[in-house]
């Protein structure tokens, strides 16, 4: 039992820093669309990262696997377009473009 409860703070702490890193990324792109008046590839790729962290924080939360195959499936969207915008805003933060 010890170890349950253990585990369960411990998760805890893990949502709370995924819901921290989410929100931050989040900030960050609003920052960057406000400050640039438009959407560039860092504001897509923290948008990217903010998609990522929120499901992955809602399938640790799912109790039941089928709620957690959909979660991971919205996850997919965050994990597959990171590298791609972080390639394409390396190419534009270096004006290799």
């Amino acid at each position: 039992m010890r170890n349950i409860l253990m585990t369960n703070s411990v998760l805890h702490y893990i949502n709370l820093i995924l819901i921290l890193a989410a929100l931050t990324t989040l900030g960050l792109a609003m920052h960057t669309i406000m400050r640039e008046r438009k959407i560039n590839a860092f504001s897509l790729m923290m948008i990217a990262c903010t998609v990522w962290s929120f499901f992955y924080v809602l399938e640790l939360e799912s109790p039941h696997l089928a709620d957690k195959i959909l979660w991971a499936k919205f996850q997919y969207l965050g994990i597959a377009t990171v590298p791609t915008f972080w390639l394409v805003f390396i190419l534009q933060f270096t004006q290799k473009t």
